[in-house]
Formats: C-alpha cells, structure tokens, sequence
C-alpha cells in the first residue's frame, strides 16, 4: 500500500510546461540579409575575423528605434541588450584564468618558499646533532648550558646548606591560608587538602561529611564533582564516627525497595540484613534494637492475630491457583507445596507433617487413600471443567479481537479513502491553479514575443534600408567614375574568355567524335571475330569455351584501349584549362598596371562591407541578447512559483544596467546616424523625409534612445589591420536558451 503522506507530482501538459509554442522559432528568425548593390563578393560570415570584432565599434542606430505602445518589459529588454559590459563578459574568463593561474603560482610559491625553510631547518637540525658528536657550536654551548646550570645549582645550594630547605618547608607549614568554605585564615597544617586542590578546616570537614551522611543524594561527600576517598574521611573522624559513617556507607549501599527500617517511631533505625532475627512466623522479624516484631512483606509492625500480610496482594491469586491444582499449604511455614508421586503423608522442609488429602496434622484425620483417589478425581475434572471455560472465553475474546480488529480496518480504509479524495481534490486545486498561473505566464510571453520579434524584424528593415541607400549611392558613384580603362579591361576579359570557351568545346567535340570512331571500330571487330572464330571452331569439342576465351582477350584490349583514350583526353582538357589560367593571369598582369585609378572606389567599396559586417554582427549578437533575456524571465517566472498577482514583481533582468539619465526618444522622423567610421566619405547620414513604414500595423510611431558611448577604437582607422590588432583573439560563445 502506498504511504498516504507520500508527496505526488502535478501532471501537467507538456505545451504548458515548455511554454514554447511552435511559432515561437519562427518569431526568432530574422529577415534574409539582402545582397547590396556593388557588394556581390559580401561575405556575411564572421569566420575569419576575431571573435567580437564588432564590439570594438558602436552599434548601429535602428537599434536604439522603439516604436510607441511596446510593453515595458520589451523596452527593459531592449535596453539592456545595448550594453557592452553584456558582450565583454565573454572575454572575462581568460582573464580570470590569468588571475586564478597568478594567484596559484603565488601560492606554489609560498608553499615553495615554506619547504625551502623547512628544509633548511631541517638541515641545521642535522648540523647541530652532527655537531654534538664532536665540537659543538657555540650558539648550541650556550642554550646547553643555560639549562644544565640551573637544576646544578639548586642540587648544589641544597647540598651545601640543608637546614635553608627545611626552614623554607617549615615556613610553607606555618603560612596561613583561607578556608574554602568558611573563608577563615588558618595555618596551612591544620587545612585538610583534596584532590582537587581545595582545603577546609577540620569543622567545616565535618560539616560536610554530616551534610552527606544525613542526605542521601549528597553521600558519598564529594568536592567538585570528585568523591573524597574513604580513607582521608576516616582519619578525621573518631572512633564513633567511623563507626557510624562505615554503616552509612553500608546502608545507602543498598537500594532502598531492600532495606529494612524499625517500625517502631522511637527506634526507626536500619536494620543490616546479618541483624535480622527470626520472629513468631516466617514471615516475621524482630528489630535487634528494640525488639519489635517486623513484617518482612510490609516492611511495618507484625499483624496481630494474623497469618497473612494483608499487603500481599498476590496471596490470593497464589491460593486460588493452588486450589485448582490441588496444592496444599503447610500450617506451619505456610509454604505451598505439591504432591508429584507417593502417598498422602507429607514432611514440609520445616519438619511439619500433615495430610495432603485434607491439609490437617498427620494422626489427626480419619482419611484414607480411596479419599485421596476422591479428591484428585474432583480435581481433576475441576481443572478439565476451567480448562474449557478459558477456552470458551479465549475464543469469544478472539472473536471480540476480530470484530475490533476489522472495525478498525474499515475504519482505516475509510480514512484511507477519505485522504486520498481530499488529496485528490487537493491535487486537482493545485493543478488548476498551476496550470492557471501556466497559462497566464505563456500569454503574457506570447504577447512579448510577438512584440520583440516585431521591433527585432523593424529594426532589420531600417538597417536594410540605410545600408541599401548607402550601397546604391557608391554604385552610383562607381558606375559615374568608370573609366575607359575598365570597360577594355572588361571587353578584354570577355573576348579571352570567349576564347577560350571556344576551343574548350573544340577541344570536347573533337575528343567525342575520337571517342565515336573508336566504339564503331571496336564494334566491327567484334563482329569480325566472331564470324571468323565461328567458321574455324565449327564442329569442335571445345567451341563454346574457346570462343568465350577469345572474346575475353578481345574486350579486354578494346577496354585497355577505351581507358587510354579516356586518360589521353582527361590531360588534353586539364591542359587546356592549365593554359586558360595561364592566359588569363598575363591578361590580368598586363592590365595591373592601368588599374591604378579604381583602387579608391575599392577601398571605399572595402570599407563599406566592413561597416556591413560589423552592423549585422552587432545586430544579430543584440537580437540573440534579447532572447536570451526573455528565456531567462520566462525562466524566472516559472521557478518563482509565485501567484499571478505576485508574478508582476518579477524583474525582468535582475542585473539591470544603469543607462544615462538623458534616455528619451526623438521624433518620427528623426535622423538615423550611420555608424561613425573615419576616413570613411561614403558612410553618410541618412534622413528619412518620411515615415518608415511598420512591419506590424498596431505599432505606433518611432522614438529614438541615446545609449553610452562607444570604446576609444572608434576614433581609429577602420581597416582589417587595426581590428584585428586592438581584440583579442578569443572564442566566441555561444549561448543556447534554456528547455524545461
């Protein structure tokens, strides 16, 4: 059976445990970067650039656009994602490493330096045992020295003046100190010392064994928990004294249901139990002291008259169950006694005689042994007669032991029952109540993922837009300033490569119909072979498997054949791809040095791809930022376990970054800086004459937030180079969102 207090767990469905709906992955995806204009060589991977390149610029400004009617906990999110301290944590643990590797090698060292001096002391050790085999240093002579000296000089002082130690013991004697219980001065001689370092005067010392003697709980006499030996108590006490504390000791020696106190009010002294005589009955003591009759049961003044203590409560049960054995009890010690074989006559262990049939002096009865035979008949059906009895009341008890025993199992079971509906309904309760507060918290993440996921694909869209405005103005650029020399370069290029494709295929229908020839050729032989081998081996043994041996001869020469062409054309069109390359690199060469007039268009071209990369890194590492941020509340929200009306005080980022004070949001259409690069003409600001359309239509205007500025690399040269030498080279994270 199962405990009833055993705790079970809260089935609850598995869509509102994960809280992840299936459209949620959908909402985290971006947008597809669009190829720019003039940028067709874009890579957008970051793999060969430093991890966190990007960190060391600004972030591009649509990051910071945050249409109106965008719930609180978005814009907390949104915030906080455009902190730099978020992104250089990544770069924290090697710098920790660094710290903890320094911390250790101090600690190696110091441990180090430790067993340096240890060892050296170690080695002085052996030096100087070394040294005291033969000379010893004098450092050593000297603490050697000083310490043989003084017990030579006490041994000398005492040897050559022996009456200064025994006036010095005789002074200690005659000094007066204080009593620890009185707190009187008395000259030490007369103090009684203990073990414990506490003297007394010899009245308080007998105060204090009188106090014990007479309290039983305080006997034996102790001082500071430690018992006072015997024989330091003996010696200062008198002789009636030792006499009386000696049968103290014995009597509390025994436990006090075992002692015997005189009854009588004007003795009431312990009786030893070697003291005890023997009174009327067995029964019966007599006091040594005052002679007064003692009941041994009662342990107070002999019942007159009587027998029997009316005290002894088992006396009746004992005579009762000798009646139903036929026991019988000797009138003079009254002891019980049973008959197991013989006759009728029985000598109690007291000397006494009686008659077991009848239980009266033996000569002094008329009973004979059919009497006898009688007696034990009667007893014995009186014993079969109480035998059923208890067994008849054995059996209704039994049956009463059953009928409770099954009431209390249905009373069990009904409680049992009970508790286990009022757990159920507790269960469903909680259930409910959880899967409430569940549903509540997945609505309230449905609608701050549908909000994030629309800034995220609005902020993508105006990053877009500036970057395609910026892309098509150097194209224009580019195509205005294309030089004479770049479009022969271009007609150059076009013709050699028309060339080239022309002999190439050549080159291909020339090998194919080589390639037809020879499979017609082979063809023909086949024929011929097998006409000619037909006629010769017509009529022979052996025909079919000579002419299979012939056949195979044949095909294999034809495919040795077949495979030497096919290797032969392989090298001829690798030669002729060889020779393409060839000629288009001395094409190239030449044209190298007319080309000095574009490189300022591909610098700027370089730069603006630069620019590109970096904006879609910061974009798309502030868009996972946010994400994991959401994750993390959610997460928060769950493990809380709090109420709905409790899950508002939640915060949404529990380490939030303190943001400048002035962090208000501009106008509509407000200017969207493009990140500031030097040396860089082509990144200009772009102005919006008017309104960017939304990509949600219940999204109101924009506004525009100011962040902190910048790490100093943004007044350097935008260049592979100085990107490259200003981070550290350093993996990058990767965060995944945690799954219940």
């Amino acid at each position: 059976m199962a405990n009833a207090c055993e705790e079970r767990p809260i089935n609850l469905p598995r869509s509102l445990i994960l809280l992840e709906p299936p459209q949620e992955f959908s909402q985290r995806a971006l947008l597809d970067w669009p190829q720019l204009v003039g940028l067709r060589e874009l890579d957008l991977g970051t793999d060969k650039l430093p991890p966190l390149h990007w960190l060391a610029h600004p972030f591009p400004a649509e990051l910071e656009v945050i249409p109106d009617n965008i719930p609180p906990d978005v814009i907390t999110i949104i915030h906080q994602s455009l902190s730099f301290d978020l992104y250089r944590k990544s770069a924290l643990p090697s710098q920790d490493g660094g710290s903890d590797a320094h911390q250790n090698g101090s600690l190696i060292s110091n441990s180090q330096c430790r067993q340096r001096k240890g060892s050296i002391s170690q080695l002085s050790r052996l030096s100087s045992l070394n040294n005291s085999e033969g000379s010893r240093s004098p450092s050593k002579r000297s603490v050697d020295s000083g310490s043989i000296r003084r017990p030579l000089v006490w041994i000398g002082s005492k040897k050559s003046n022996p009456t200064r130690a025994l006036r010095d013991r005789l002074r200690e004697r005659n000094t007066f100190k204080e009593c620890s219980s009185c707190f009187d001065e008395i000259m030490d001689k007369n103090l009684i010392s203990l073990n414990c370092q506490h003297k007394y005067c010899l009245k308080c010392f007998m105060q204090l064994i009188n106090t014990a003697m007479a309290t039983e709980k305080l006997f034996p006499p102790k001082c500071c928990l430690e018992e006072i030996p015997q024989r330091l108590i003996l010696d200062n006490l008198d002789h009636n004294g030792r006499d009386a504390f000696r049968l103290k000791a014995q009597e509390y020696s025994i436990s006090e249901p075992h002692r015997v106190y005189c009854p009588e009010i004007t003795c009431a002294k312990w009786i030893p139990p070697n003291k005890l005589k023997k009174g009327k009955n067995p029964s019966q003591k007599s006091c040594p002291y005052c002679r007064t009759e003692i009941c041994t049961l009662c342990r107070s003044l002999a019942h007159a008259n009587l027998n029997d203590c009316p005290q002894d409560y088992g006396l009746e049960a004992t005579l009762e169950e000798a009646e139903y054995h036929g026991w019988r009890r000797c009138y003079s010690c009254h002891s019980m006694v049973e008959l197991t074989a013989g006759c009728r006559h029985i000598t109690c262990n007291c000397g006494s005689e009686f008659c077991y049939t009848c239980a009266a002096r033996w000569h002094t009865c008329d009973c004979t042994e059919d009497d006898h035979r009688r007696r034990q008949t009667e007893i014995e059906a009186r014993r079969l007669q109480r035998d059923r009895q208890i067994q008849k009341e054995a059996a209704e008890i039994a049956e009463a032991l059953a009928q409770i025993e099954r009431m209390e199992r249905e009373e069990a079971m009904e409680r049992e029952r009970r508790g286990e509906e009022q757990r159920r309904k507790e269960e469903e309760e909680l259930r409910d109540k959880e899967m409430k507060r569940m549903m509540h918290i997945a609505a309230t993440l449905r609608g701050l993922r549908t909000a994030l996921s629309s800034i995220n694909k609005y902020q993508q869209t105006l990053l877009n837009k500036r970057h395609e405005k910026t892309a098509h103005s150097l194209h224009s650029r580019t195509t205005a300033g294309t030089s004479v020399v770049e479009q022969q370069r271009d007609k150059l290029l076009e013709g050699l490569r028309t060339n080239q494709k022309q002999r190439m295929d050549q080159l291909i229908v020339s090998q194919k119909a080589e390639f037809d020839s020879m499979i017609a050729r082979h063809e023909e032989e086949e024929d011929d072979t097998l006409l000619t081998v037909s006629r010769h081996l017509k009529r022979k043994t052996n025909r079919e498997s000579r002419e299979k041996a012939i056949l195979d001869k044949l095909e294999a020469s034809q495919e040795s054949e077949r495979r030497g062409l096919e290797q032969s054309h392989r090298q001829a069109i690798l030669t002729q791809e060889q020779n393409n390359n060839l000629e288009l690199k001395a094409l190239e060469a030449g044209l190298a040095r007319d080309y000095t007039s574009t490189r300022e268009t591909e610098l700027d071209t370089s730069k603006l791809t630069q620019m590109v990369l970096i904006d879609r890194s910061w974009f798309t590492a502030a868009v996972e930022k946010r994400w994991m941020m959401l994750d993390e509340y959610r997460f928060r929200l769950i493990d809380t376990g709090a109420d709905i009306e409790e899950l508002a005080a939640v915060e949404v980022v529990p380490d939030s970054v303190e943001l400048p004070a002035d962090s208000e949001f501009g106008n509509a259409n407000a200017e969207v800086i493009s990140t500031p690069v030097q040396t860089a003409p082509l990144l200009v600001s772009v102005t919006s004459s008017e309104p960017e359309p939304l990509l949600e239509p219940e999204l109101g205007p924009q506004r525009r937030h100011v962040v902190p500025a910048a790490p100093s690399m943004l007044g350097k040269q935008l260049t592979p180079t100085a990107v490259v030498s200003a981070l550290p080279k350093q993996k990058k994270k990767r965060v995944f969102s945690r799954l219940i």
